[in-house]
């Protein structure tokens, strides 16, 4: 899950750890609009910030935010719990 704090939001995110680059993708839950967001995390805590909403294949794009990032505490958590979350943030 991943905590947006302008919109005070918590969505549902695909994580992926390359070496030392955190990966973090998630897109529109509605389905009404066609978008898809990422953020990645250098190893130094810069984190970029991007917004793929109609970029078309092949298409450049540059991140539109910068981050100074800062290790998270980790929370373990079962699966129940997940699916238990998800059923009533994401109706």
């Amino acid at each position: 899950m991943l905590h947006l704090l302008d919109t005070d939001t918590v969505v549902p995110i695909f994580y992926n750890l390359m070496g030392v680059k955190h990966t973090f993708t998630w897109e529109n839950l509605k389905k009404d609009v066609d978008t898809f967001f990422q953020i990645n995390i250098d190893s130094d805590g810069t984190g970029r910030f991007w917004d793929f909403t109609g970029v078309e294949k092949n298409e450049k794009v540059n991140s539109s935010q910068t981050y100074h990032c800062k290790p998270p505490e980790t929370m373990i958590v079962d699966k129940d719990y997940v699916e238990q979350f998800v059923k009533t943030h994401f109706k």
